[in-house]
């Protein structure tokens, strides 16, 4: 930490602060620009670092859903649905012959600007493997 502090004081006049939730964080002010909130909604894989480098995920995670994206804290991340910066819910996927099926498990009712992402998400995911994807359902966890 003696090494972070320096390092802030040391550029602290290069970087701008961002107050969340009572948590101050340091960062270069384009960064803070080009992170405008999107409508856009992203699958991540279990082990993607948006969530996995943290060792205080609540920027991008509430709480109560730890559980659900690492089941019994055994170090093992489940897939997360991320729309506008925050993880939302589960998916997993099931290959057939025909396709790829998407099976959502976000956290509480979403949205339908939400849902009309996680669709285009799964659209998405389906051009990046070069195959048919569906989504199947998303039901509420």
């Amino acid at each position: 930490m003696g090494d972070v502090r320096r390092g802030i004081a040391i550029c602290g006049p290069q970087l701008t602060t961002l107050e969340l939730d009572g948590v101050t964080y340091h960062l270069a002010p384009e960064t803070l620009a080009a992170a405008a909130p999107t409508a856009r909604v992203h699958l991540l894989p279990g082990f993607d670092e948006y969530l996995l480098g943290y060792g205080d995920r609540t920027a991008a995670l509430a709480p109560e859903h730890n559980g659900a994206i690492v089941p019994g804290g055994n170090g093992v991340f489940k897939p997360t649905i991320v729309a506008d910066g925050e993880v939302v819910g589960t998916w997993k996927r099931t290959l057939r012959a025909a396709e790829i099926v998407i099976e959502a498990a976000p956290f509480a009712r979403l949205p339908s600007s939400v849902h009309e992402g996680l669709a285009k998400a799964v659209q998405a995911y389906g051009a990046y493997t070069g195959r048919t994807a569906r989504l199947a359902r998303a039901e509420v966890s």
